[in-house]
């Protein structure tokens, strides 16, 4: 059996994309900040250094429960949070109160404040209470009876915690792990969808002009020069500018850049195939052109399409991120790898705060090595000699 020798670096590769695939996946529930684009913020928190730990009141917001069952987490990015979280570094209760300080600054709650959702009225009632019990009907329609023991038990077991911040905060104060998760999701489903619609485009236009050959062919081949002499960069650039910024218009344009040299490699594919005497032989036996694209040519196209559809991965990440970074790709307050590098490049030059723009950069460096290592390894695979200096020839 021959031995594969980029068989290290496939499964590296493979291992990482599978990672960064169930990240994006599970990112709104498995992430730390679950709220819509983990776009939670908390001024007081800006910049913080990875691995730094917070100490947090959570208190109850004075709002119905929301929704938060798992399609919804899907369906929208994430889910609204019926708690805030008040950092502190000091606490103290004080009778029906708690005050918490944090860089100087402090509040004052009441007890019942901080665990149920009271309106204003009721909660006005409720601090003319001198008593040591209190009974109310709160938000939910939930009717209580509690003493200040037990809301003083409750605080101190679950309403106070502490908190991680492995990659640091962000200068608005919003958690940068979470945001890199949540921006692992549109990396990926920009460069998927690409590379589908690349692909469907590029095989069909790609059968046909090596099949048929003729006129079919020089129209398509004319068609894929067209689109050639077009800078990439800038024919993404333009059909965002036409269909607006955001995701969609992300996946067009660079589907429109990708098509081109998938087109090309199966189009030189299928010029080989054609030639070989199965194909003759089908043709001798009657059948149609369709079925013999589609049943007998296509197959021996798969090593091919892989290949060129992970290496085109990489590169709509990359003109994904390139975008974003440019202010024309995905907008904020929606994360992405490129747009979070573009908020904080500037503190590289400035010297602070620098890991803002390094942990992103990273990532998305790992990411495109990553499909660059699976593609190394899919071309070892398929015994394929793929000149990537020579674009659309193999």
């Amino acid at each position: 059996m021959k031995r594969i020798k980029t068989f290290p670096l496939l499964a590296t590769g493979s291992f990482v994309i599978l990672v960064i695939l169930v990240i994006a996946l599970l990112g709104s529930v498995i992430r730390p900040d679950a709220s819509q684009h983990a776009s939670r913020q908390n001024q007081s928190l800006s910049k913080l250094y990875p691995l730094t730990t917070i100490q947090f009141l959570k208190l109850r917001m004075n709002k119905p429960a929301s929704e938060k069952g798992v399609k919804r987490r899907f369906e929208k990015g994430g889910v609204d949070s019926d708690f805030v979280y008040y950092p502190y570094d000091g606490i103290q209760f004080s009778g029906n109160t708690v005050r918490v300080a944090f860089k100087g600054v402090s509040r004052m709650f009441h007890l019942v404040d901080v665990i149920y959702p009271i309106d204003a009225l009721s909660l006005a009632s409720i601090k003319q209470n001198t008593f040591s019990s209190f009974k109310f009907v709160d938000i939910d329609n939930n009717s209580t009876s509690v003493s200040v023991e037990e809301l003083k038990t409750e605080i101190q077991d679950s309403r106070l915690i502490s908190r991680t911040f492995w990659f640091g905060t962000d200068a608005l104060g919003r958690d940068v792990l979470s945001r890199l998760m949540a921006g692992s999701a549109v990396s990926l489903s920009v460069g998927f969808f690409s590379v589908c619609v690349s692909v469907i485009l590029g095989l069909i236009i790609g059968l046909l002009a090596g099949y048929f050959g003729g006129p079919v062919d020089r129209l398509f081949s004319w068609s894929m020069n067209l689109f050639w002499s077009v800078p990439a960069i800038l024919l993404v650039v333009s059909v965002t500018i036409a269909l607006g910024n955001g995701v969609h218009a992300l996946v067009v344009g660079i589907s429109l850049v990708l098509w081109v040299e998938m087109a090309q490699v199966v189009r030189h594919t299928v010029l080989s195939i054609k030639l070989k005497d199965f194909v003759r032989a089908l043709r001798l036996m009657g059948l149609s052109h369709v079925k013999i694209l589609f049943r007998h040519i296509l197959p021996n196209l798969i090593g091919p399409i892989a290949v060129l559809a992970s290496t085109s991965f990489a590169e709509a990440i990359m003109l994904e991120a390139g975008l974003s970074f440019l202010g024309i790709g995905v907008q904020p307050p929606q994360p992405s790898w490129g747009n979070m590098i573009r908020d904080s490049y500037g503190y590289i030059i400035s010297g602070d705060s620098a890991f803002l723009a390094i942990i992103p950069s990273v990532a998305l460096i790992v990411l495109i090595l990553s499909f660059v290592f699976v593609s190394n390894g899919l071309k070892e695979i398929t015994e394929l000699q793929y000149d990537g200096s020579r674009r659309g020839t193999l």
